[in-house]
């Protein structure tokens, strides 16, 4: 008589032969295509974070952000630590595509989101930044790093992130 396995862990015999009831294709995702490991940390999110915080305050000082300053992000950058300094080091060498970083692009689109939203107009009343449009003062940082940016399109559909320590890491950077 046969045997049969219930989990799918397990090897069984059936007839004298043994079956392995995990198949290969049971680990890939439909379509074939192989799952992508993400690469996105902490690290490149605040260097996200400090980077958009660093050019909301030079646009508001009026200095013109420039294309160049898209380097100062972690996009497609593998951020690795020096083991004697403990700081944070990129290593442009290493690069990485968009795909292995989905969501650190949306990121920053949610903060600008953040830096025009009500919350940040709440926050900023009875600061350095209360007489300024920070929609304004987000779209011309936009617009300064990506001449063809789509305000509307990118920034509309996000959601705001991080308004009241945006508007404050701003204000200390002024």
């Amino acid at each position: 008589m046969a045997q049969s396995a219930n989990t799918p862990n397990t090897t069984a015999n059936a007839n004298n032969v043994v079956v392995n009831p995990q198949s290969t294709t049971a680990t890939t995702p439909k379509g074939g295509k192989a799952l992508v490991r993400v690469v996105e940390t902490r690290d490149m999110w605040a260097v996200v974070f400090d980077h958009t915080a660093t050019l909301l305050a030079k646009a508001i000082n009026g200095v013109a952000v420039t294309s160049e300053d898209i380097d100062g992000f972690a996009f497609g950058k593998k951020v690795s630590r020096n083991e004697e300094t403990k700081e944070l080091e990129v290593a442009a060498k290493r690069s990485l595509a968009s795909k292995d970083q989905p969501n650190i692009h949306g990121y920053l689109y949610s903060l600008f989101a953040a830096f025009s939203s009500k919350k940040a107009i709440k926050h900023s009343k009875g600061t350095a930044l209360e007489t300024l449009d920070l929609e304004e003062v987000a779209k011309s940082v936009a617009l300064g790093l990506w001449p063809k940016f789509n305000w509307s399109k990118n920034v509309g559909g996000a959601e705001p992130k991080q308004a009241k320590s945006l508007i404050a890491a701003v204000i200390a950077k002024l």
